[in-house]
């Protein structure tokens, strides 16, 4: 594996500051920050037709685009539907405008990118508890990602405008993302979805502003979670 670039090295140290830590080596799984939920003891079984929904990360074009990729790949037809910049309060909110959960077989939702700290764990019970009533067969919830290295200090402070990469790697504000994520977790698993913890397939993904993880990404991950 190739040496990360200086500037991320530089930001992984800054996120690390006040986590009296050093940097994990790599491939190593993190050990620190709260505790998530345990990853399936088995592959996850889909069928199709399926719908990719949530916030930036469930784009066709990213993340959620590697889900659709790995999706495809496995026989089945597969929607993106992602809406950008929004939370999960305000999804739970629009749901019902946006699609019929009974058209589907399967949600693969991924929200949380835009929560910041706080906690929408009844949003995200609510949002579940909706898509079965309205007819879904499964919802599988995608874990939000877990901050990693920004390798484009540059992309990542235009993220934030007028607050700018340092804001965005704050350690205390990270350590309060990571647990609101943890929450939403704990949530989304009590409401009967499947939680994928992806922190716990593979360390760091590849996201260079530190937060919208690239296609490839997606793929390793539905790759490994998913049944073949």
């Amino acid at each position: 594996m190739q040496a990360l670039p200086i500037l991320a090295g530089v930001a992984l140290l800054f996120a690390l500051a006040g986590r009296g830590g050093t940097a994990p080596s790599k491939g190593a799984p993190r050990k620190d920050g709260p505790s998530t939920p345990p990853p399936a003891a088995s592959c996850v079984q889909i069928r199709g037709p399926v719908l990719v929904y949530g916030d930036s990360q469930a784009g066709a074009g990213g993340f959620g685009g590697g889900w659709k990729d790995a999706v495809s790949a496995r026989g089945f037809s597969t929607v993106n539907m992602n809406h950008d910049g929004r939370s999960t309060a305000w999804l739970e909110s629009r749901a019902a405008s946006h699609f019929n959960p009974r058209d589907y077989d399967t949600v693969v939702l991924i929200t949380g990118a835009n929560d910041g700290a706080n906690d929408y764990a009844p949003e995200i019970q609510n949002l579940i508890a909706w898509m079965y009533a309205q007819g879904a067969r499964r919802v599988v919830y995608v874990a939000p990602l877990p901050h990693t290295v920004a390798t484009d200090l540059r992309r990542l402070g235009a993220v934030f405008p007028g607050r700018g990469a340092a804001w965005a790697l704050d350690p205390e504000r990270l350590r309060n993302r990571d647990n609101a994520h943890a929450r939403l977790s704990r949530a989304a698993r009590a409401a009967g979805a499947t939680v994928i913890d992806v922190e716990s397939l593979a360390p760091y993904p590849d996201a260079p502003d530190g937060l919208h993880a690239t296609r490839a990404t997606g793929r390793m991950y539905a790759d490994l979670a998913l049944c073949p």
